[in-house]
């Protein structure tokens, strides 16, 4: 009996076809189509960019969130879509960019590891302050009173993706948190795939040391 030609299975490609559609909802997807030529220089900056748009976003849903509600509704929007964009583009670097590169015939290269965990660290932390934007804007949204100061709203929301324990914002947001559950479940998904995320990173960059014992 012949054996199957195709004996490399097909769950690696059938993901790596998954996350290549995901990665056309993307906000960068859409800028890399009007820019000619993608430089690191403006992708670090688009980064950082992100990273201080988050943090903005905080503060103008915190102070100026319930006069301007139709902000609140663009700020989370935005939210949203960048966290998406951020997950599925580390979930592509640490999986499928390899697998399609070593299938088109070609070697997968980096400009640098330091370079690509100080870029996820940057997206971590971004995702934190968006998830913080998103939860003050929600409640600007609902007309309900903020129930904390704006450090104890970006503290919760750091420590609910960091730790993933949601009682810091359900004491926060009182009330209202069964109409955010769904918002904290998804902060708690995305926090443990980017824990994963870095660890592997960062275990991935850490030097072999010789052992004395063999």
């Amino acid at each position: 009996m012949g054996q199957s030609e195709n004996k490399d299975g097909f769950i690696i490609e059938f993901w790596a076809n998954v996350f290549n559609v995901l990665s056309k909802i993307s906000i960068f997807f859409i800028v890399r189509k009007f820019k000619k030529s993608m430089t690191y220089t403006f992708v670090e900056g688009w980064v950082l960019g992100n990273l201080v748009g988050a943090l903005t976003s905080t503060l103008i849903g915190y102070y100026l969130g319930y006069n301007l509600k139709w902000l609140m509704y663009i700020i989370v929007g935005y939210a949203i879509l960048r966290v998406f964009e951020v997950i599925i583009y580390q979930l592509n670097v640490l999986f499928f960019d390899p697998y399609r590169a070593e299938k088109r015939g070609e070697v997968y290269k980096i400009k640098s590891p330091t370079r690509m965990v100080i870029l996820l660290l940057h997206n971590y932390v971004e995702v934190m302050f968006w998830y913080a934007a998103i939860i003050i804007a929600l409640v600007q949204i609902s007309g309900n009173q903020l129930g904390a100061t704006w450090g104890e709203y970006v503290r919760s929301n750091i420590l609910c993706i960091a730790t993933f324990n949601s009682s810091m914002i359900e004491d926060i947001v009182g009330e209202m948190y069964p109409k955010l559950s769904n918002i904290v479940f998804l902060q708690i998904i995305s926090g443990i795939i980017m824990t994963i995320i870095s660890l592997a990173r960062f275990i991935g960059i850490m030097p072999s040391v010789e052992s004395i014992e063999k």
